[in-house]
């Protein structure tokens, strides 16, 4: 589900710092294949429908999705 008024720049890198770890570590992905911006890696992913992110984007990587979707918290 997309979410209107959400920027790329509303993000923190941490967490995708220990989705990049975590990737390589799991043989999902290559090192190689993370050298990309944030911003791609969420397109690749499909957490983008259009110029909107997904609701997914935001619990997986935003610094406070709580602020979003109440009852999220870690």
């Amino acid at each position: 589900m997309p979410v209107p008024h959400v920027r790329f720049e509303d993000f923190e890198s941490d967490a995708f710092k220990v989705f990049r770890k975590k990737a390589i570590a799991s043989g999902r992905m290559t090192a190689k294949d993370l050298e990309i911006t944030d911003e791609m890696l969420l397109r690749n992913l499909r957490l983008t429908d259009g110029e909107y992110l997904k609701r997914a984007a935001l619990l997986l990587f935003h610094h406070d999705p709580e602020a979003w979707f109440i009852g999220t918290n870690a």
